[in-house]
């Protein structure tokens, strides 16, 4: 773990993380603003790809996914997927895959309830807002993760809350994973 890494910082004490990634520096203004609402909020699957196959060369020129065997993407409630039309994390991890050829693994962790969005949240509510959002999928995570090196991918990390749930979940339920994590863009604070 790089100590000077602060993605990695973040999950210290959330669950044992063995690396933590971002590629871009979020600013809501910003180009990388304007990126994630397009991908989030106007149907840009394209661009969410596009951004997943620049992170997996990105990663992949420094070594960030070496001893990667499988990519999980923050899963939506059923409810907000259906009403979005896609899932930008999985478009994004599918991007990812196409470039290290990293298989993604959609289906083995899904979302509990629909829950508010963490969008406009102040940084003390959001670790309430995830508390048992996320479930294994009975069968499918342990088969599907047990013993593997898994990469969950979210489009932006702010607080980590939604990655920590999701990670303290596999680590605690999946039998000999490791995880690390990675985000298309995390604000960073000077």
């Amino acid at each position: 773990m790089d100590t000077d890494n602060d993605t990695e910082r973040l999950f210290w004490r959330g669950f044992p993380i063995v690396r933590g990634m971002a590629l871009l520096a979020f600013e809501p203004k910003g180009l990388s603003g304007i990126l994630i609402h397009e991908i989030k909020y106007n149907h840009r699957k394209d661009l969410a790809r596009a951004l997943g196959r620049l992170m997996g060369q990105q990663w992949m020129e420094r070594g960030l996914l070496e001893g990667i065997d499988v990519i999980v993407p923050v899963p939506l409630h059923w409810r907000r997927l259906w009403s979005r039309g896609y899932n930008q994390s999985n478009e994004i991890a599918k991007g990812l895959s196409a470039v290290s050829g990293i298989p993604v693994r959609s289906k083995a962790i899904k979302r509990r309830r629909n829950n508010r969005s963490q969008t406009k949240m102040k940084r003390e509510n959001r670790w309430g807002n995830v508390t048992g959002l996320f479930a294994l999928v009975e069968g499918k995570a342990a088969t599907s993760l047990a013993g593997k090196h898994v990469l969950l991918v979210d489009d932006v990390i702010t607080t980590g809350a939604t990655l920590t749930a999701l990670g303290a979940l596999i680590t605690d339920g999946v039998p000999g994973v490791r995880v690390s994590v990675g985000g298309a863009a995390r604000p960073y604070f000077s």
